[in-house]
């Protein structure tokens, strides 16, 4: 009987798996913070399914100076650190989730000066923290350059994560307005603007490589 049962188990996983599932961006707010860490400085910090998120600058540089991002697990041991920013005026985490716990988090990471620069995709499952590649894009809407997480949807399907934008955004005043994005090539010396439907990112976890697709 077990045996049948934790066939069953497979089948279902493997199913599940099988399809194309939706992480949904899950709202976070800044929290207040006991932890202390040498030589570290910490602007705000998150609690997002038991790890914790610190953003802030070291006092004493290791040659990548700026913002930074360090992760926490439950026991507040560190498992994970960005380089520095450089000049980054904010960085801010975005969370992504499906109703899946074995697909992980999918966190994003927005950073940039007077206007955007990018967002950075990270990879989370249990203690284990992945980065994936990096968005070279801003959302353009009503003339104002913005951060790219409150205009993407994330699918998994097997060993792929996809990545999608909005077209359309509802503004404060309630109306729909035009979503376009505004993105690199690799080398960032070409930009290009291009409606927000006809432009998608998948990461293949095969190559392990984000490229850019127009439609």
């Amino acid at each position: 009987m077990k045996v049948i049962f934790s066939l069953f188990l497979f089948i279902l996983s493997y199913t599940i798996l099988g399809q194309t599932r939706k992480f949904h961006r899950c709202e976070t707010d800044n929290i207040t913070s006991d932890i202390s860490i040498k030589n570290f400085n910490i602007h705000q910090a998150h609690l997002f399914n038991y790890n914790i998120y610190l953003i802030g600058e070291d006092t004493y540089p290791d040659g990548y100076y700026g913002l930074r991002m360090i992760v926490l697990n439950q026991q507040k041991n560190k498992i994970y650190e960005t380089k520095g920013g450089g000049d980054a005026y904010y960085m801010s985490p975005y969370f992504f989730e499906t109703e899946n716990i074995e697909d992980g988090t999918i966190t994003l990471v927005a950073s940039g000066g007077e206007e955007c620069w990018g967002t950075a995709i990270y990879h989370i499952k249990k203690e284990e923290v992945k980065y994936l590649g990096y968005l070279d894009m801003c959302a353009i809407v009503d003339g104002d350059y913005l951060s790219i997480p409150k205009y993407v949807n994330i699918t998994a399907s097997k060993n792929k994560i996809n990545f999608s934008f909005d077209d359309v955004a509802l503004g404060l005043d309630g109306l729909s307005h035009k979503v376009e994005i505004e993105y690199y090539d690799q080398s960032r010396q070409e930009r290009s603007v291009i409606d927000g439907n006809k432009l998608g990112a998948r990461y293949n976890y095969a190559d392990s490589e984000l490229e850019i697709i127009t439609y």
